[in-house]
């Protein structure tokens, strides 16, 4: 799996994760959810769906 996503449900406040092959900001990313992606492969992080950093 290439990304880790990481998300707080809105509702009841508790985080998950789960490993997907697929992230595309347009698609996926939800900012209710305080969505966190993170590509594995090319070891970078993004908090907004759109601005990738590298993780240090």
């Amino acid at each position: 799996m290439k990304y880790l996503i990481i998300v707080k449900d809105p509702v009841t406040g508790e985080r998950l994760a789960f490993y997907t092959n697929w992230f595309s900001a347009e698609y996926h990313y939800k900012a209710d959810y305080n969505m966190i992606a993170v590509d594995l492969f090319e070891q970078l992080i993004t908090f907004d769906g759109e601005t990738w950093k590298n993780i240090l």
